[in-house]
């Protein structure tokens, strides 16, 4: 009945762990915006596409996978080790190698992939931008839209 009962707490515990490093995960699309922007008004200028460049997008890595780690691997520790001498040191131990894999596993984090495009503003300046689209949004030489909002964005002018 024990051992049933640390293998749930243990199962729960890292699912907790997956959906809070699932949470930090972040959208470079140009067409994801968070919830703090809508509504917000942002300036949008036109341009031309002067050139496009697949680029790869890595994660900040803020330590939310150590933390996260850290957490479940402190609790797996104590659940498991609470019959044992030293519980106490079998939560900081779990503690200490959770965190380890956490932060292993954000800094292994496959990054985003998306495009690099760099836009001729029509006063002359040149700009680059990069986000994570799936696929170019225009073909060089083609008009686009440049937004300035709480992130610069470009899209295709329709």
């Amino acid at each position: 009945m024990i051992s049933v009962l640390k293998r749930s707490a243990a199962a729960g515990v890292l699912g907790l762990a997956a959906l809070s490093l699932g949470a930090c995960a972040t959208d470079y699309a140009g067409n994801a915006y968070s919830s703090a922007e809508a509504g917000v008004p942002a300036e949008v200028y036109r341009g031309r596409l002067l050139s496009i460049q697949p680029a790869s997008i890595r994660t900040n890595q803020q330590g939310a996978g150590a933390a996260a780690g850290a957490l479940a691997g402190g609790t797996i520790g104590a659940v498991v080790g609470r019959n044992s001498k030293n519980p106490a040191a079998a939560g900081i131990l779990g503690a200490v190698v959770g965190g380890v894999l956490g932060a292993a596993a954000e800094s292994d984090a496959a990054p985003a992939h998306g495009y690099r495009y760099l836009v001729e503003l029509p006063d002359g300046r040149t700009i680059a931008v990069v986000q994570g689209d799936p696929r170019p949004i225009a073909a060089a030489g083609q008009e686009v839209l440049v937004e300035y909002g709480a992130r610069v964005r470009v899209a295709p002018a329709f």
